[in-house]
């Protein structure tokens, strides 16, 4: 079973204008996290996953998305021995969760988080509304074929050159990660030290994930 992604992040130097845009831009409800630096996503899609939008340590924009799974410096050590960079090293936030982060071959930021357990697991996924749900994703490499072979073997994914899957046949969710623009800093990951809520766990994304 593949590891299913449960989160996406977007962010910059100023995340106050880009909650205002996406909120108004796909109806998504939004709210800040106490302490400011960190705004929830529930995109009010009914299906799909949930975000966030965070603050910039570095001033750079990014946007990424997080997968899960058991044992994350298991993923980051296997990740690096296939020519990927450690960005954060696995890292518990008080007991709250616990997350890792790498940069693919090509730079591309990507998130880690440990897997929910006991009541965690059960909390709610994106609420129904009027808002755009996030449910698919893609990653840009400069070699398509290897791109796909990397994400194919990290993460246990089916990936090839179909489209979205029809009719959600599950609450796999993806998001879009890109890099225009030359390579990323690999210190702009998140501010925040709080807990996102937890999606229901999903069925492992087996559908395909183009890599163009």
């Amino acid at each position: 079973m593949g590891n299913p992604v449960v989160h996406f992040e977007i962010g910059g130097p100023d995340d106050q204008p880009l909650v205002a845009y996406y909120g108004e831009l796909f109806g998504w409800n939004l709210q800040a996290m106490e302490g400011g630096g960190y705004t929830l996503i529930d995109t009010r899609g009914g299906t799909g996953i949930n975000g966030g939008i965070s603050k910039s340590q570095t001033g750079e924009p990014w946007s990424t998305f997080y997968v899960e799974a058991d044992d994350l410096q298991a993923v980051l050590d296997k990740a690096e021995s296939m020519g990927a960079k450690t960005v954060l090293p696995v890292t518990d936030f008080g007991g709250v969760v616990t997350i890792a982060m790498f940069s693919d071959p090509d730079g591309l930021l990507v998130g880690l988080v440990k897997s929910a357990q006991g009541e965690a697991q059960d909390q709610p996924g994106p609420s129904a509304g009027a808002g755009a749900p996030v449910d698919w994703f893609e990653v840009l490499g400069s070699d398509a074929e290897h791109t796909q072979r990397f994400y194919a073997d990290l993460f246990g994914w089916t990936v090839g050159d179909g489209g979205p899957p029809q009719a959600a046949a599950s609450r796999v969710a993806w998001a879009r990660v890109s890099r225009p623009g030359g390579p990323r800093s690999t210190r702009a990951w998140p501010t925040w030290s709080r807990r996102w809520p937890r999606r229901r766990r999903s069925a492992a994304p087996g559908s395909t994930a183009p890599c163009r």
